[in-house]
């Protein structure tokens, strides 16, 4: 993968149960985020970020693909790479969530594994596998603990920038 940092953007936010209303797409809330999201991406286009890197989590790195998959549609010029912590990642999920997560990759211009099967160290792995290719973030984070602060502080300690969903 030869791309730039200061043309890359990655996400990083929470899984649906720690997102607003459970992460119910059809709340107001839900589809608030996805606006501000969708609207945050078109400012990284704008300021000339180009690929953009997903960690396939559930909730928000999934809707952010999936707002990232609806511009290629709009024939934007950008490139979506989805990073999977481990390629057994969907294989205990809900069928919904799993049909969703394979319709993703099967839209992605790059999928990148750090590792065949689950470990303790897979997901952080992916993390900095992220940052560390990144310019910027854009984030939905409120200050709570998780992966999602892990990534917030190593973001902010490699000199990201970070914008805020």
């Amino acid at each position: 993968m030869n791309i730039q940092k200061n043309q890359t953007c990655c996400f990083s936010g929470y899984r649906p149960h720690k997102l607003p209303e459970g992460g119910d797409e059809k709340s107001e809330e839900i589809k608030k985020l996805k606006w501000n999201l969708e609207k945050e991406i078109l400012i990284a286009v704008k300021d000339g970020y180009r690929y953009f890197l997903s960690g396939m989590a559930q909730g928000f790195d999934m809707f952010a693909a999936e707002s990232v998959l609806g511009l290629k549609k709009l024939r934007f010029c950008v490139r979506l790479v989805a990073v999977v912590p481990c390629e057994t990642q969907a294989d205990n999920w809900r069928n919904d969530w799993r049909e969703r997560y394979f319709n993703i990759l099967a839209g992605c211009d790059d999928v990148v594994y750090i590792a065949k099967r689950y470990d303790g160290k897979c997901m952080f792995m992916r993390d900095r596998f992220m940052i560390d290719r990144s310019g910027r973030m854009i984030t939905c984070y409120d200050g709570n603990g998780g992966g999602t602060a892990y990534m917030h502080r190593y973001a902010k300690r490699q000199g990201l920038s970070i914008r805020y969903v």
